[in-house]
């Protein structure tokens, strides 16, 4: 069907081209010969037909060649006005289309500057010399500037340590290759200190090395750090004062740290275990307390009994386990105290020991005590069964007294007077 309608127009096309170079052939025929005529006419000429032949022919084949071409002109002419009509069409979605591509970068560009207002740390943009070229609010306001101000400064203004541009220039140049991180300290416009932390990127622009420095206040780090240092080493004067072995072992029960008091007793324990490190076995103690502190999870406490070495005699202590659970991820560690009680196990077995001998004595001895029901006239004494038994006995039974009768002077004055007993 497209074919049939290609056809039709070009011989529409043909017939229509045909007809109008005839018609300028005739057109252009007639007004030469007309114009011939007239000159004729004007000189007084003989009008005769040869005299019109090259006239009509130059005319006609002019006139055929003048409409042909105006006929292909008038259609350039629409082909151009078709053209210029695709043209401006494309114009105008190529229009909307970068329209589009504009908003969308304003927007772009409007979330970028929120984000990077809404940074909390300072951000700096800046040259190779360290000229400030941009910053975002917390950069000018952590420093109690305004922007303006600060967009008139060099990093070297507001850096203490690095306070001339060729040690900026000296100390940022590897951040072109690779990242930076350093530590420095920022000068605010009221001159007080600020401690920082840098991190340096860089990125190209109209081949040029453009710095991104991000600028994190970390002067209340610093100070924690400070006070948590100062407190570490009070506590590890506090710990070297004491007269207890303190060790932190490993699951391996190896040594990774040691108080004064157990450095001195081996200068050599760290990095040993601890069960090679002072009582000198090869293996681990039967009584572990720490490794019951692993076990367990829990603090353990005993005393343990240590045989007699090569380099001390035996001895006895008391021991606390204590785990450590480290919350950095690190393996659990445990503090191992130890105390020397060699003396008051001693002391304290000395006086079990006797304690058992007092026992041992009283299960031998037995006394009188409480009220004793006595005979006003025989000197009887009633048992607890209601037994009345002579006072020898009685004491005998309950005591580990021996009687040896005798008689005393006035005794025998009365029952022997007979007898001279007891000489004056």
């Amino acid at each position: 069907m497209e074919n049939n309608n290609s056809e039709t127009k070009t011989g529409y096309f043909f017939i229509h081209k045909m007809y109008a170079g005839f018609l300028g052939f005739f057109i252009g025929a007639t007004f030469l010969a007309a114009c011939s005529t007239l000159q004729k006419l004007s000189i007084g000429a003989p009008l005769v037909i040869n005299g019109y032949i090259v006239p009509i022919l130059f005319g006609g084949t002019t006139g055929f060649f003048i409409n042909s071409w105006r006929f292909k002109l008038k259609d350039a002419y629409k082909a151009l006005n078709e053209m210029n009509h695709d043209l401006e069409a494309k114009v105008t979605g190529r229009t909307k289309e970068l329209e589009k591509i504009v908003k969308e970068l304003k927007e772009s560009e409007s979330r970028y500057e929120t984000l990077f207002n809404t940074i909390s740390d300072a951000v700096y943009i800046h040259d190779s010399e360290g000229q400030i070229l941009n910053v975002n609010i917390a950069a000018y306001e952590n420093l109690g500037y305004t922007k303006d101000e600060i967009l008139k400064l060099y990093a070297s203004d507001i850096d203490v340590d690095y306070s001339d541009k060729e040690m900026v220039r000296k100390t940022i140049s590897p951040a072109i290759t690779v990242p930076l991180r350093i530590e420095s300290r920022h000068r605010t416009k009221d001159n007080s200190i600020l401690n920082v932390e840098l991190n340096m990127h860089t990125f190209h622009e109209k081949g040029k090395d453009v710095f991104v420095t991000v600028a994190r206040d970390i002067t209340e780090q610093k100070q924690f750090l400070h006070k948590l240092k100062k407190g570490e080493e009070k506590l590890r004067y506090i710990l070297d004062s004491l007269p207890d072995m303190i060790l932190e072992v490993d699951s391996n029960m190896r040594i990774i740290w040691a108080n004064k008091a157990a450095s001195d007793l081996n200068k050599d324990a760290l990095g040993e275990f601890c069960y090679e490190a002072y009582p000198g076995r090869k293996n681990i103690c039967d009584e572990c307390y720490c490794a019951k502190a692993f076990k367990s999870g829990k603090m353990e406490a005993g005393v343990m009994y240590q045989a007699k070495s090569k380099t001390a005699g035996e001895s006895y202590w008391e021991n606390l386990g204590i785990p450590i659970d480290n919350k950095d991820g690190k393996e659990m560690t445990v503090l191992e105290v130890s105390r020397n009680v060699t003396g008051r196990v001693k002391v304290e077995k000395e006086k079990e020991k006797l304690i058992k001998q007092l026992e041992s004595a009283l299960k031998d001895v037995k006394k009188l005590s409480g009220l004793l029901p006595i005979c006003s006239h025989c000197k009887k004494i009633r048992d607890d069964k209601g037994y009345w038994n002579s006072i020898e006995s009685y004491i005998h039974e309950h005591s580990e007294a021996e009687f040896s009768h005798s008689i005393c002077q006035e005794c025998a004055k009365k029952y022997y007077p007979d007898y001279d007993i007891y000489e004056e």
